[in-house]
Formats: structure tokens, C-alpha cells, sequence
């Protein structure tokens, strides 16, 4: 019985310690830059650009950009601003 309880305990402290974790911040974009592909095309101008292989015969050019927690952690919600800004450039 004793060792049930301090196995509870041990997880209930180890659940609160999960729930009480801080979540990342999110990202702010307050400058742009243009894409390597496309001069028209608005980036954050925190992102990195990395190799970009589509494996698509049908694509002739294309760049991948990299921001930590852009949209939150799965990436879910671009910020309305950037996606103001794609707008705004055409």
C-alpha cells in the first residue's frame, strides 16, 4: 500500500512539473527580407535559408526557409502580420 502511494505521489509530481513548463515565446517579425527565388516574396528576415530539394521534376527553383516556432510549436498559426505582409508585396 505504501509503495503505491509514494508511486502516485512520484507521479502526480511528475505531471505537475510537465504542466507547469514554460512554453516557447513566440516569434516576432518586425523586418523582411526578399526571397532568394522570388524578389517579391517577403521572409523574416530571422529565418535561415536551407537546402531546398523538392523531388519534383516540375520544380525548376525553390528555397526553404527555417524559423523556430513561427505559428507555434507545430506551426499551426502563421502570425497575421507576415501573412498581411505576403499580401501587401502581391
Amino acid at each position: 500500500m505504501r509503495k503505491n502511494l509514494i508511486a502516485f505521489l512520484v507521479l502526480v509530481m511528475f505531471a505537475l512539473t510537465i504542466g507547469c513548463a514554460s512554453s516557447p515565446k513566440p516569434v516576432v517579425i518586425n523586418e523582411y527580407k526578399m526571397s532568394s527565388v522570388h524578389e517579391d516574396f517577403p521572409v523574416p528576415e530571422q529565418a535561415l535559408e536551407r537546402e531546398a530539394t523538392f523531388g519534383n521534376p516540375n520544380i525548376a527553383e525553390g528555397a526553404k526557409y527555417e524559423l523556430e516556432n513561427i505559428g507555434g510549436e507545430q506551426g499551426l498559426y502563421p502570425p497575421k502580420a507576415y501573412l498581411e505582409e505576403i499580401r501587401a508585396s502581391g
